[in-house]
């Protein structure tokens, strides 16, 4: 979402892109670069040595001259027999094998900052080891599926208060016309909202000097981003079918906050699945993917067959 606001700001001349970057790649690099931690990992071994053995109050001169011939012996040679003699516990669980090739490689300067990066992340983005990583290991208290089941409680109880005041009313006339245009503002500021989701990353991808709630505040660059725009609007049909504009009036389910987030990768993606509402509806909302858009899970088998023979 960042590199698309990005993009979209550059056209409307609030600055220029720092890089052409894609939001496609086939390196699987989805993962941040942190080489910059691994450099000179020597020196920052040796750095830890230092402080740990500083830490000792030895008052006898004897003992400190120990200690010192002791230090000497803690060489590069003596760390990585340690390496592959010990374990190594690390808080994503990496395979102690795996982490010992890589300090290994890193000390005997065999392997770059960048290849030891890669090694170890490669290693979680294999898609059998990726959902454990990501939704257990990486920060569970504010993991995407409960952030997503968060989003749509939240806007389910805030959505319900308003519409049981409206409910009463039957949804013609003046009501409509009020309904409507309280859609218009509360999608306004929705847009806003998904917005924050991309701020802080947007530097990284523009060099403008435009203040960043320039950017937010202007509701055609907004609608123009399409992850921004695709979600806006299946959110304006959810409440709007909960109200009453579009035939009877639907349940608004708990579920719909993830469905939101979910259709945020339509236009990323050749083959998109939801369920029969949702596609039903992204096909309504977004007619420019409908063609993306699988509505069974029945279809999906053939969709990918049909589109792999286009390939």
């Amino acid at each position: 979402m960042a590199i698309e606001v990005a993009e979209a700001a550059s056209k409307f001349n609030y600055g220029n892109l720092i890089e052409n970057y894609g939001k496609f790649n086939q390196s699987r690099r989805w993962y941040s670069d942190v080489s910059d931690a691994l450099s000179n990992i020597k020196n920052q071994i040796n750095a830890a040595i230092d402080k740990e053995f500083a830490k000792i109050n030895l008052e006898a001169r004897w003992q400190r001259q120990r200690a010192k011939t002791l230090r000497k012996k803690i060489t590069s040679k003596a760390i990585l027999k340690s390496l592959r003699e010990g374990s190594l516990d690390n808080e994503l669980g990496l395979p102690h094998s795996l982490v010992q090739r890589v300090m290994t490689g890193l000390i005997n300067q065999k392997m770059s900052p960048e290849e030891a990066v890669t090694e170890l992340f490669e290693y979680v983005a294999q898609p059998e080891r990726f959902i454990e990583y990501y939704f257990e290991r990486l920060d569970t208290d504010r993991s995407l599926p409960f952030w997503i089941r968060n989003l749509g409680e939240d806007l389910n109880r805030s959505l319900s208060v308003a519409l049981e005041k409206v409910a009463q009313f039957p949804i013609e006339g003046w009501v409509e016309e009020m309904a409507r245009n309280l859609m218009k503002e509360q999608l306004s500021k929705y847009e806003k909202a998904l917005f924050q989701l991309a701020s802080d990353s947007i530097p990284l991808y523009l060099d403008s000097k435009v203040p960043i709630e320039h950017i937010q505040n202007d509701a055609k660059l907004l609608s123009s981003v399409p992850s921004i725009g695709v979600c806006s609007k299946l959110f304006q049909r959810y409440v709007e079918q909960a109200l009453g504009l579009h035939g009877p009036k639907a349940k608004l389910e708990k579920s719909f906050g993830g469905d939101i987030v979910h259709a945020m990768y339509l236009p990323s993606v050749d083959l998109w699945r939801g369920d029969r509402r949702t596609s039903a509806a992204l096909k309504m909302t977004s007619p420019e993917y409908s063609g993306n858009v699988v509505r069974k899970l029945s279809e999906l088998p053939d969709a990918i067959n049909q589109f792999t023979v286009q390939q």
